[in-house]
């Protein structure tokens, strides 16, 4: 499955987006894909991201997945982000 992610990250060149397994993060939830850009990261289940990239237009770039995956991923678990980085009036 992490191939097909990486595969999609690639078209979308988001190459500063990283990403890799994490089976002990939310043990309950299953395996998790950690997905990290800079010094904010999130957990998202594997189904859930690829389908979300794939929906994405050729090109997109990191910061459109960045947005969506606040926006629209309703199974998200956020980690910590750089001071300033988030709305402090969700």
């Amino acid at each position: 499955m992490l191939e097909k992610i990486r595969a999609e990250l690639a078209r979308l060149d988001a190459h500063d987006v990283g990403v890799e397994q994490d089976e002990n993060f939310e043990p309950e939830a299953g395996t998790l894909v950690r997905v990290s850009m800079g010094g904010a990261y999130w957990h998202v289940p594997p189904m859930a991201l690829l389908e979300m990239l794939n929906s994405m237009p050729d090109g997109a770039g990191s910061s459109a997945i960045k947005e969506r995956i606040g926006r629209d991923e309703s199974i998200v678990w956020h980690g910590p982000s750089p001071d300033g980085s988030r709305d402090p009036n969700p």
